[in-house]
């Protein structure tokens, strides 16, 4: 591991006290939802680039760099495949991941509740008896160098391993996730149907200096604060790929 000092997050945007009257300005007394973060999109396929929002056409870029400041796992389930139902929006939803709330309730009012126990959250519900047909996913909320607003990357299901054993890999060198810097690439993966998907790869990029971690810290807490609980919207249509 570097131990050099990531020192371009000390005159970061969000540190510069700016933050919440720019939101103010700009939206009024309705503040942010979730649904208003932008999102950086995991490609479909074996690409190994994420796709980046920017002012225009969103960028490609193979490496992205920012520090984690939230994290939530969520749920969602989907009985139609993508571009069968008419919305998009899931069955049943978990915006916490641990108690599902059912939207379809005409089709599946025995889903809902503890998701634990739910019978679309068991090993072999999914498609072919593999997998899972309650989707999960890993939600980072990551503040990138230069840009004000957090972005949403929402990790598939078979990127939550390679991301957990990071995040445990930072809990052995007592690092939280929000005091370092962390770098998302993307490699390719084959299924044993020989279909080709991107896996994340995140790894340390370095930590923050000290007065910056405290200011990230303070920015952090207000931030949480102020979201909004996520709603079927904001849950992504891509969710039941890879």
């Amino acid at each position: 591991m570097s131990k050099e000092l990531v020192k371009k997050y000390d005159n970061h945007p969000v540190l510069a006290g700016d933050y919440q009257e720019i939101v103010k300005e700009n939206l009024g007394d309705e503040g942010l939802k979730v649904s208003d973060l932008p999102r950086i999109k995991m490609p479909s396929g074996g690409t190994t680039a994420w796709e980046v929002p920017a002012l225009g056409e969103p960028e490609m870029k193979k490496k992205i760099k920012g520090v984690i400041i939230h994290r939530v796992t969520s749920r969602a389930f989907w009985s139609k495949g993508i571009g069968e139902a008419e919305d998009n929006l899931p069955d049943c939803m978990s915006p916490d991941g641990k108690d599902g709330a059912v939207l379809n309730e005409d089709e599946f009012d025995n889903l809902g509740g503890d998701c634990s126990t739910c019978p679309m959250n068991q090993w072999g519900s999914g498609d072919d008896g593999k997998g899972k047909a309650c989707t999960e996913r890993l939600n980072l909320y990551i503040v990138k160098d230069g840009f004000i607003l957090p972005n949403i990357i929402s990790l598939s299901p078979t990127s939550i391993k390679p991301a957990r054993k990071y995040l445990v890999e930072l809990v052995g060198y007592s690092r939280p996730y929000h005091t370092v810097v962390t770098e998302f690439e993307l490699e390719k993966a084959k299924n044993d149907s020989g279909i080709e998907y991107a896996v994340a790869k995140l790894s340390y990029g370095g930590d923050l200096p000290k007065d910056t971690i405290k200011e990230i810290a303070g920015f952090r807490e207000n931030f949480i604060k102020s979201l909004e609980e996520p709603t079927a919207e904001d849950m992504p249509a891509d969710a039941k790929t890879r």
